[in-house]
């Protein structure tokens, strides 16, 4: 008998199967509901090849509230070119989103640090057509009496 430990974040684990990259938009990579939510860390892992993405955001828009496409990881080249097996995660410079992040592998304390998102949706842009897709992993803690994430 084999006994597994699993050592996280406390909190909720959400992955969402490989999706394409968005095609010269702005898509919702997970919604948010119920009230705020602090994630702990958002990841993605590149499953199928990406070509050479000019400008590649993480942001989210509040419910009733305006969209801001790079509020978690700021436009970049990131993951530009990448293949699979690679793993992409926004970095944070005093609080605020930062540039992606794209190695190997990634370490917790310097890929991610947590912050808070109100209800709404949590999008990912790509500024042009490429190929490539990705699974999505976060990590987080209801704040609100029953706030979620899907």
């Amino acid at each position: 008998m084999s006994i597994h430990w699993y050592t996280q974040p406390p909190g909720y684990l959400v992955i969402k199967d490989p999706v394409s990259l968005p095609q010269s938009q702005t898509s919702t990579l997970f919604t948010v509901s119920g009230g705020m939510v602090q994630v702990n860390y958002i990841i993605g892992l590149v499953t199928t090849a990406i070509g050479a993405v000019t400008g590649f955001s993480l942001g989210n828009t509040p419910t009733g509230g305006s969209a801001a496409p790079a509020s978690i990881m700021t436009a970049g080249t990131v993951p530009a070119s990448k293949g699979i097996g690679m793993l992409v995660a926004p970095t944070f410079a005093s609080g605020v989103a930062g540039a992606g992040v794209a190695a190997n592998v990634l370490t917790m304390v310097t890929a991610n640090n947590p912050f808070m998102v109100p209800a709404g949706v949590i999008t990912w842009t790509a500024s042009n057509s490429v190929t490539g897709a990705m699974v999505w992993y976060m990590n987080y803690l209801p704040l609100d009496v029953n706030s979620y994430v899907s």
